[in-house]
This record gives structure tokens, sequence and C-alpha cells, in this order.
């Protein structure tokens, strides 16, 4: 992939698509709005060694997706995943820490291969380590130092990663007693909490708590199974232009009123996968993102959002809705980046 460009302001380019007729307009988007965050589904950084990073997060259970060109997605249990884009003089280490759930079995199982990874040559070289230890799980860090604590899943962890996925590549991950990604954090400046919980809850529609310096988002494909926390810090690192990426049902009435706030981004990394400038573009790709979240006169987060509708056709759970085929150009391109490695 071309690397990310310095600066991090909306960047558009020109486009041809045609407008959208009414009949045109998919059901999802004419649909009663629902509130709520449906899934949060994958996290995206950069890493500097493919093979480096396919050994260490199989040993903490994630399984490479092979139905796809590009490889660069690593399954965690049924529905999330870590998108692992390789550029060796650009790798990215999330601000924050990202939570892994599983089965009592499944953790045992990840610390003993942890063990074995520390014997290993990576492993006694520093390459992917064990942080801390403690009754609840485990704290490790990636080879390139991201932080990830592994623990058992809860009763409502457990609910969403039963129901059934249609994402393949996934059982051996499964079997391994991942349940998913449940959890992400970000640091964000002092002060700020109070404000970014009304824009999540005004703007995205997303389900909130709020305590002592320290915001939680609560959502996912089961009540209160994933969760998207900030807390307050003194030490907020400069983004490194990594992102989440999340799904909902309201994608047109989110969209609209990022759209008003003037907070739509358009990253010309993956100009194949979403170009979302207009209504009618959001409603192509079923997707759109944000970057600087600003609310009421206060910039608060700089951080990209990737946000799908549930019908997007990447939305991994088993459910009613028809999902559309992968797009032409999305397909055409991710076989293009694979052919020249």
């Amino acid at each position: 992939l071309p690397s990310h460009p310095p600066t991090h302001r909306p960047t558009y380019c020109s486009c041809s698509c045609s407008p959208l007729t009414a009949a045109m307009i998919p059901s999802f988007a004419r649909r009663a709005a629902a509130r709520g965050l449906r899934l949060l589904e994958h996290v995206n950084v950069n890493i500097s060694d493919e093979k480096l990073g396919d050994r260490f997060y199989k040993v903490l259970g994630c399984q490479r997706a092979e139905n796809v060109s590009l490889k660069i997605f690593m399954n965690c249990g049924p529905h999330t995943q870590f998108h692992l884009p390789v550029l060796p003089e650009e790798p990215q280490v999330w601000r924050g820490d990202m939570t892994l759930a599983y089965t009592e079995a499944g953790l045992s199982a990840a610390e003993k291969r942890l063990a074995e990874w520390a014997s290993s040559q990576e492993g006694q070289s520093g390459l992917g380590t064990v942080l801390a230890r403690s009754g609840n799980g485990l704290k490790v860090q990636d080879p390139w130092g991201n932080v990830l604590q592994l623990r058992q899943g809860t009763d409502s962890e457990v609910q969403a990663a039963a129901l059934p996925t249609r994402r393949p590549f996934t059982e051996e991950s499964v079997k391994d007693g991942m349940l998913g990604l449940t959890e992400v954090s970000l640091p964000v400046k002092r002060g700020s909490v109070d404000r970014l919980a009304q824009f999540y809850s005004e703007v995205l529609k997303f389900d909130t708590v709020l305590e002592d310096g320290r915001l939680a988002i609560v959502g996912g494909p089961v009540p209160n199974s994933q969760r998207i926390v900030f807390t307050e810090s003194d030490d907020v690192p400069p983004n490194c232009f990594d992102h989440v990426c999340i799904y909902i049902d309201d994608l047109e009435g989110c969209f609209e009123r990022c759209e008003e706030l003037k907070m739509l981004y358009v990253n010309p990394r993956f100009l194949w996968l979403d170009n979302s400038k207009t209504r009618e573009e959001m409603l192509k790709w079923r997707a759109f993102r944000i970057m600087d979240i600003h609310y009421k006169g206060e910039m608060l987060l700089n951080e990209e959002h990737e946000i799908r509708s549930v019908s997007h056709w990447g939305w991994p759970i088993q459910d009613d809705v028809d999902l559309p085929a992968l797009p032409q150009e999305t397909l055409d391109h991710m076989k293009k980046m694979a052919a020249t490695a």
C-alpha cells in the first residue's frame, strides 16, 4: 500500500460516480434508524514484516484470511480482524491498548504459545513480549510496540462470538478459543471526555458511559459485548494514521450529521474501498470516514474512523440481510496490489 501523506486534512479526488435515483437507493439507507455501535470490526496498523506478523498473531490465536488476494487480514475469532498492511519504513503503533477475549481454555493455550514464543529466536530478541501477568490475563506487546490485553471473555462476549459468521478462515481461531477483539482504548486530552460523550451520543447515536475522566462507548453484536474507551491523559501521542473500523445501522443519518459538521475525510490510501464525499458516494460504497472530531467549537480527537453500514459487503455476522458483492474496483485493486507485492 502507498504510504499515507504527511497531512491528515481531507483529501478529495475527482469522481465520475453517476447520481443515484430514488429507486436505486438501497433499503438499508431508507429503513428506520437504529441506535448504537453494532460492531467494532477491525483495527488497521502498518507492520514492517509480513512473515513475522503472521507468526506472532497466530501465536495469539488469530488466523490469516486466505479468501482474498491481499494477505493482510488476520481474523480474531468469528467476526473481528486486524488489518496489517506491510510498510517496512512506516510501522504504526496504536496509541492505546487493544483487548482480545478468549474462552478459559483459549486463554490458557495462548499463554502457553507465548511462553514458547519467548524461547524462540524472535522472542529472545525482544520481538513480541509479555509485559505483565495477572489473575485476569496477560498484557502483551507485539513486535512493533502495539499493546494487547489478553483476558477471559465475559458472558456477553461469549454470546457475541456464538453468533453465526459469514466469514471464512475463522475456524482455527475459533477452535483456539479466540472470541474476538472486544475493546480498544485511546488517550485523549484532559477535559475532553464530556464533550466527546456528547459527540458520540448526539452525532453517532452511540450509548456512552462517563465516569472520572473516562468515557466508554458500549455496544457490539450483543449488548455490552464491545467497548471503545477514551481516558484523559497528560500524554497524548500524535496520530500515526492508523484507523479503527466500526459498523452501524443508521449510516445515512450519521453521514448527514458528520457532513453538516464538516468532518468527512477521504483516505487516499483506500480510495478503492470508499471515496465518500457526497451522499451518493456514501450510498454506493455503504461507508464513509471521519478523522478530526471537533464538536461545539472544540477539537477533541484526531483518529480515523472507518464507518460502515451493516449491509456493507464486509459485514461478517450471518443474518437476514442480503449483502452486495465485493465491488469490482475493490477486487481489481486488491489483485493489482497482490501482484505487485
